[in-house]
């Protein structure tokens, strides 16, 4: 097979390296997928040609479900592991890179694009339960907040989704807060039951709340 050398700046290749890392490839995994979308498709425009290469270049629908299931589970599977799966089932080893990149950018971008609606509605409550957004899957749910930076507060009975800077400000004055709670906004109040409840906080000797 011919081998193609290549000499890059110090500063691309590492934002290549990173880029690669970020996708669970090796650098030249990650350079061979980039070169192959732009000759597959998007550096050739030329009539026939480039209908033919357009249409082999689609993404077989059972290759789509397998890599969501991958995606799904990625944290328990390697993409290496995934990779050697899909050559087993006959997809050649060029076409899982191809499409594995593709597929890897578009579910990113849904993710973006989730976690940022996901973080805007707790903004706008300062604090949600699991419980009551009753997603489908739950698990991704939590990732998607994490990622986006909203604290995630797990208690015995729920799982609590609070807006990180609220949440901060909260406890700075947690231990001034009145036994009674008067005085607190309706999402102060929320997020000191659930604290309360699941056992995350106490109240010490003088009456004070304190963090268990």
């Amino acid at each position: 097979m011919p081998k193609l050398l290549l000499e890059l700046p110090q500063s691309l290749y590492e934002k290549l390296r990173r880029e690669a890392l970020e996708r669970g490839l090796t650098i030249e995994a990650y350079l061979k997928t980039l070169l192959e979308r732009l000759v597959g498709g998007e550096g050739l425009k030329r009539g026939g040609e480039a209908r033919g290469l357009r249409a082999k270049s689609r993404i077989p629908d059972g290759f789509y479900e397998a890599f969501k299931r991958w995606w799904r589970a990625r944290g328990h599977v390697s993409f290496e592991e995934f990779v050697e799966q899909a050559v087993k089932e006959g997809y050649s080893v060029g076409d899982v890179y191809t499409w594995s990149y593709r597929l890897w950018t578009k579910f990113e971008e849904q993710e973006e694009k989730s976690a940022l609606k996901l973080l805007e509605r707790v903004k706008a409550s300062k604090i949600l339960m699991l419980s009551e957004l009753k997603p489908r899957n739950p698990k991704l749910l939590v990732e998607l907040a994490k990622s986006a930076g909203v604290e995630v507060i797990e208690g015995a009975r729920d799982l609590a989704l609070v807006d990180r800077e609220f949440y901060e400000s909260f406890l700075k004055r947690l231990s001034e807060v009145p036994r009674d709670m008067k005085g607190l906004s309706l999402p102060e109040e929320k997020l000191l039951k659930f604290l309360w409840e699941n056992g995350l906080v106490y109240l010490d000797v003088e009456g004070r709340w304190r963090l268990t």
